[in-house]
């Protein structure tokens, strides 16, 4: 659409006489062609110095009267101080088709916005031995939205998934295990395996626990002689993992090893990779230590009630704990460490070809004051180049998300609950594009429809309002919908392929400029390009999607009455490029959102 700008831009800068690079501000191209409105221009950005705002509706007019109607621009309308311009249809359908065809893969992509930049994205984070929620599967589908949309841009991204794999957790289950587990079984299933033994040593920590008393306490109630309680050996374990013994470390470091792999395994089902698995684990005792006494010599901390705290009342934070009684640290600590050693490991600033830009936690609305306070404290430590990097990106809550065998626990139980309820719905109805017979491997395509669904879903609303899961629903082929979106770009799939029609670049522009129903679907393929930059910036792909379901929509109206098949060359090269741009831009912002676009369903 840059040809359509440069038009337009070169009159605007003739009718004020002012530079092109100074124009070039205040004129911006519309979401939506509202009334035929293209372009608008702000006179208030262009008005002289000194002239009243009063006067602005005035000299709008007046540089309205200088511009011209060519063959781009068909006329310049006034609104108080906005003047509005409305391109030649014509002139929109060929500019943006041709920009299509020339460079498909490019299409809506500013690779300059990102280059020498870095951004490293923070997402899903599960707890190891601990259930996989709902919580973890939106971050999931979020934050790999987010790196995409970086990606496209040209951002150099570091996907992190950060684990909770470290405290006395871990001590539980390590002491849990030499009761309860198993060497095969955790080889064989290592998620659910290490879950039941944290569920058992839980059980045994509350059985053997008094009520109202700690732990510790029941180790001496059993006498003198007697085997320590679980408590006291999840302690001791813990301890030992702290102070580096090798031993200790082993089974702790065999289940976090077996862990990330399975994870692997099942996030490449959703079409998700990280760069790294990072953990709580990576926080060294010497680097926490570091901290709070760099903390403490600034006079940021004090003690309360043998905790080391640090007060945050006047920026309306309250008081953050850093390290509990025994010197155990918070989330807040090891992520402070964190946040320091990943601008020291990366580099701050956009200036170099490595500066690290933005640091992305895709983490949910509950978390917003610990992470106003991770950089309130990075602040008043001296550390501002290091909070401005930091962005929350919060999500709300997924209600009623179970599967046929009760509440949720593991990812690997979401993919396979999708996948055979999309093959039971295909199986009973044929998703209104072709038989079930017709598809080549029924179980491949009902999990990456089932994902669409589940995608699609998670994305359409806005990030921060919570929603209620149905599984129903989403997997209906009805408008707003995964398994829609994919019918729609199989369908342009189908023409495709059906019809001996090229897609060619020089075709009767005029042809589709003429038909209401054809030009609807060029105005929304024209407006791609904003729509993804400004899911980009605001980092809301419900933008993406209510896009996508708008053009899919409109390519729907243009099924029963704009053939291919059967026209003239002329009209039928006009609507064969019409459709494919539709599907370039359906397969471009699938992909964005993490799904990928199927050919045949």
């Amino acid at each position: 659409m840059s040809a359509l700008r440069n038009a337009v831009l070169r009159q605007v800068a003739c009718a004020t006489g002012l530079p092109a690079e100074v124009c070039s501000a205040a004129l911006s191209m519309t979401g939506t062609r509202k009334r035929g409105v293209d372009f608008t221009v702000s006179t208030m950005h262009l008005a002289p110095d000194g002239v009243d705002r009063a006067q602005f509706g005035v000299l709008a007019q007046e540089w309205a009267e200088k511009m011209r109607p060519d063959d781009v621009i068909e006329k310049v309308s006034v609104k108080g101080p906005v003047l509005s311009v409305h391109l030649r249809a014509d002139a929109l359908v060929r500019a943006t088709l041709q920009e299509v065809h020339f460079a498909p893969a490019e299409f809506g992509r500013r690779p300059e916005l990102g280059a020498g930049r870095t951004a490293l994205i923070e997402f899903s984070s599960p707890n190891i031995a601990k259930p996989f929620h709902a919580g973890h599967l939106r971050s999931t589908i979020l934050g790999n939205c987010i790196r995409n949309l970086h990606n496209f841009f040209g951002f150099q991204t570091q996907a992190v998934n950060y684990l909770g794999d470290w405290g006395k957790q871990f001590g539980l289950l390590a002491a849990g295990f030499n009761d309860f587990g198993s060497l095969q079984e955790l080889e064989r299933r290592p998620f659910q395996h290490l879950f039941d033994v944290y569920v058992r040593s839980n059980a045994q920590l509350a059985a053997e626990t008094p009520s109202g008393t700690a732990g510790a306490g029941a180790g001496a109630v059993a006498g003198a002689g007697a085997r320590p309680s679980l408590d006291e050996r999840a302690s001791d374990y813990f301890a030992r993992m702290e102070r580096g013994d090798a031993e200790a470390l082993r089974l702790w470091t065999r289940f976090r090893e077996l862990s990330v792999a399975e994870y692997a395994r099942m996030y490449g089902r959703l079409n998700v990779r990280f760069d790294e698995y990072a953990g709580e684990s990576q926080v060294s005792v010497a680097e926490v230590e570091g901290l709070v006494r760099a903390l403490g010599e600034r006079g940021l901390t004090s003690r309360r009630d043998g905790s080391t705290v640090v007060d945050l009342s006047e920026d309306g934070l309250g008081e953050a704990t850093l390290l509990k009684k025994d010197g155990a640290s918070l989330y807040l600590t090891r992520d402070l460490c964190t946040a320091l050693h990943r601008v020291e490991q990366v580099g701050a600033g956009a200036g170099g070809p490595v500066g690290l830009d933005r640091m992305i936690y895709v983490v949910g609305e509950p978390q917003r004051l610990h992470f106003e306070r991770l950089r309130c404290v990075l602040g008043r430590m001296g550390r501002a180049e290091v909070a401005q990097l930091i962005t929350h990106c919060q999500f709300g809550q997924v209600l009623g998300m179970s599967t046929r065998r009760g509440q949720v626990v593991f990812l690997e139980d979401i993919l396979n609950e999708t996948r055979v309820r999309m093959l039971r719905h295909m199986t009973d109805s044929n998703l209104g594009v072709e038989k079930l017979r017709g598809v080549d491997d029924p179980e491949v395509v009902a999990e990456v429809m089932g994902l669409s669904a589940v995608i699609v879903q998670d994305l359409r609303g806005k990030r921060e309002r919570s929603y209620a899961f149905d599984w129903d629903r989403m997997f209906q082929n009805t408008l707003g919908t995964g398994p829609n979106l994919q019918v729609s770009h199989a369908r342009l799939c189908n023409i495709r392929a059906l019809v001996d029609v090229p897609v060619a670049a020089d075709v009767d522009f005029a042809e589709i400029a003429g038909d209401p129903r054809m030009l609807r679907v060029v105005e929304l393929v024209s407006r791609y390009p904003l729509v993804v930059l400004a899911a980009h910036n605001t980092m809301e792909p419900s933008l993406l999607v209510s896009h996508l379901v708008k053009l899919s929509a409109a390519v729907s109206s243009c099924y029963r009455f704009v053939y291919v098949k059967g026209q003239s060359e002329r009209v039928a090269l006009a609507r064969m490029s019409m459709y494919e741009a539709a599907r370039v831009v359906l397969a471009s912002g699938l992909r964005l959102l993490g799904v990928t676009p199927l050919s045949r369903v």
